[in-house]
């Protein structure tokens, strides 16, 4: 049976970097951001039951062989737990959230050096530049 699972971090970690390694083998997942505020509700209906709207949701993070991986910042947790509560009429906590979310595997990423993880974060703001590629020039 395939899994599911949820990469749960946070900005300037090294969670694009695993995400990005994960995506290229192509059987594990294709872990993207999708409760990015921006994106987020444009792809579900809130009348929808909340099955539903996960399976929508993770639709695009499907890898061929059915396993499924998600990408989620700390910040955006809330923004999740408000949707099942919303959908359901429920008060539910982050953790039964996860539950009915199925996710078979949690993931948990963090940088050690969160000195460095504050410089990067604050350069990023600053720069609005949140990637970098080898051999592309930075203005």
């Amino acid at each position: 049976m395939p899994i599911t699972y949820a990469i749960c971090t946070m900005q300037r970690s090294g969670s694009n970097l695993l995400c990005d390694i994960i995506r290229k083998r192509k059987d594990f997942g294709m872990p993207y951001e999708n409760f990015h505020e921006t994106q987020f509700l444009k792809k579900i209906h809130l009348n929808d039951p909340i099955d539903e709207i996960i399976n929508t949701l993770l639709k695009v993070n499907t890898s061929e062989n059915g396993a499924k991986g998600v990408k989620l910042m700390y910040d955006q947790i809330p923004r999740l737990v408000n949707l099942i509560n919303k959908t359901q009429h429920t008060n539910h906590t982050s953790q039964e959230a996860f539950d009915i979310c199925n996710f078979d595997k949690h993931i948990f990423l963090y940088r050690k050096n969160t000195l460095r993880q504050a410089i990067s974060l604050y350069k990023a703001q600053t720069t609005h530049l949140w990637r970098s590629f080898p051999g592309k020039k930075i203005d």
